[in-house]
């Protein structure tokens, strides 16, 4: 390996995040960063054994950071959808995942007993997968985390939603999004055969994204909502100002203070309710300004030029996200869907 190159990223195909952050990085310190695809296809090499550790060739033990990107702790290891696949006969393409699977977890893992700076490591990862365990880690730590449960039993959920006036839910493992939790979802999400899932009581006040980088709290995104009345408007995003000092101090206490992570926040007050914790934030859905300045700020920690930070340029105007047009046609879909159960107008 060069000498100079210090920073590896592990994503999942050219196009990944873990790529985009390789060239920001290489702008900052042109050639010390790499990109390694993890998909681990075609021609590429892979070799652990003892004290010998090299993907394509590379001695990546000797690497200062690497940012895994995407990868997501399995157990066991969920076979790929495909409607091509007949699960009643062996399929070796699973025991194919199964394998690559098991390669870079060994990865992440030799990494970290090598002393590498692994940013969303293992720790992180298991986090991520066991979402309830993560959130009442925080609760215990001192955090302000709302009332919730996990399970999928009817009668505790039903004591659970006279003590709540709304409730939401999400799925109790991986990234997922809060949904509205009504009389439909427990109707049908609730049953001993089927997984349980996140209940949470909701808690009124401002939504807040929050962006940590090395023990110092970057960037706090207030998000709205496409609106339709009086007039269509695209999702906005802008930077929270004017924010209280929050009931916590989130480097502090947080074991992931070394890398970058992101909160998902309730602000009410002066305090700051969790709904989540992303030890590997996905950025590529966020407005294009947004998503430059945080990869450059990344960039700048993990080129050891933390201190140019505050010479960012942050957007000052609200940034769109361009998703209206799909979100207008679902609609259009849903009222026309409606609209066959109407009863006929009366002649």
């Amino acid at each position: 390996m060069a000498a100079n190159v210090t920073v590896g990223a592990f994503g999942f195909g050219a196009a990944s995040q873990a790529a985009l952050v390789v060239d920001a990085v290489n702008e900052v310190s042109s050639g010390s960063a790499r990109y390694f695809d993890l998909n681990l296809l075609g021609d590429q090499t892979f070799s652990l054994g003892g004290d010998v550790f090299q993907f394509d060739g590379v001695d990546i033990c000797k690497l200062r950071f690497a940012y895994i990107h995407g990868f997501s702790y399995q157990y066991p290891v969920v076979p790929r959808l495909s409607a091509d696949t007949d699960w009643s006969l062996w399929q070796t393409k699973h025991v194919l995942d199964q394998q690559r699977y098991s390669a870079i977890l060994s990865l992440v893992q030799e990494l970290e007993r090598h002393g590498v700076c692994v940013i969303s490591g293992l720790r992180g990862l298991l986090g991520n997968f066991m979402k309830y365990e993560q959130l009442q880690r925080l609760r215990r730590q001192g955090f302000s985390v709302p009332p919730m449960i996990c399970t999928n039993d009817r009668e505790s959920t039903d004591k659970f939603c006279e003590q709540h006036e709304q409730l939401i839910w999400r799925p109790a493992t991986g990234r997922a999004a809060w949904q509205h939790f009504g009389e439909r979802q427990r109707e049908h999400l609730l049953a001993p055969e089927k997984s349980p899932i996140i209940i949470s009581a909701v808690i009124p006040g401002e939504y807040l994204r929050s962006y940590y980088l090395f023990g110092q709290d970057f960037l706090h995104l207030q998000h709205r909502g496409a609106g339709y009345y009086p007039m269509e408007t695209l999702e906005t995003f802008c930077e929270a100002e004017g924010l209280s000092a929050p009931d916590f101090d989130p480097v502090s206490v947080l074991e992931l203070s070394r890398g970058f992570f992101s909160l998902s926040q309730v602000v009410s007050g002066p305090v700051r309710w969790i709904y989540d914790l992303d030890a590997d934030p996905a950025l590529t859905a966020l407005p294009v300004k947004y998503r430059e300045l945080l990869i450059r700020a990344f960039a700048l920690c993990l080129s050891g030029r933390k201190s140019q930070l505050d010479s960012l340029v942050r957007p000052v105007s609200p940034q769109q996200r361009e998703s209206l047009f799909l979100r207008r046609m679902l609609g259009v879909l849903f009222d026309m869907e409606a609209s066959k159960h109407r009863p006929l107008p009366k002649e």
